[in-house]
């Protein structure tokens, strides 16, 4: 299970006293604005070579985030940090009832809900209107598509890595 999760990348630095240009994840950017410290890494998936830093402040522009980590005071400094990944620990993230990290998701296994085996969720695909969740199955190198619809997944466990939808010839789209 992933600890910390990348909410933003350095691009590059902000002025001459060490400030960091910071391009958020996500568009709302509330995540941002009571962080008091965060993990460095340079990958946003690798847990293994996180170093933990000070935020001293915060500020917005134009979409995008601009911070300053103690220690870190000039432009060269910035410089050293720039394409590191922002991140923070899990129980920093409060999540809505019902929603669920996609890492979380990924590699679930899917069942309908007469107890067939469908596959694992191989990646979620985020697009305009819904998730949708594909799926590898396990016979035939075969592939399926399931629209994160309430009309269709009936139940989600994290725990138990299981997701639970209706049967695919019973869907109505």
């Amino acid at each position: 299970m992933i600890k910390h999760f990348a909410i933003g990348k350095i691009s590059k630095p902000h002025g001459v006293r060490g400030e960091v240009n910071i391009i958020p994840f996500d568009e709302d950017l509330s995540i941002f604005e009571n962080l008091n410290r965060v993990f460095l890494s340079n990958s946003d998936t690798n847990e293994n070579d996180l170093k933990e830093a000070e935020i001293t402040s915060i500020k917005f522009k134009n979409k995008k985030v601009v911070a300053k980590l103690k220690d870190c005071d000039t432009c060269n400094e910035a410089e050293l940090l720039r394409n590191k990944f922002i991140r923070i620990a899990r129980e920093e993230i409060s999540l809505k009832e019902g929603d669920y990290f996609i890492a979380d998701i990924k590699e679930c296994n899917v069942y309908d809900d007469e107890g067939t085996f469908l596959g694992k969720i191989s990646e979620v695909i985020q697009t305009k209107n819904n998730d949708v969740y594909w799926i590898k199955k396990t016979n035939l190198n075969e592939e399926l598509l399931i629209p994160v619809l309430k009309s269709i997944v009936v139940g989600i466990n994290i725990d138990d890595k299981k997701v639970i939808i209706k049967p695919v010839k019973s869907w109505s789209l």
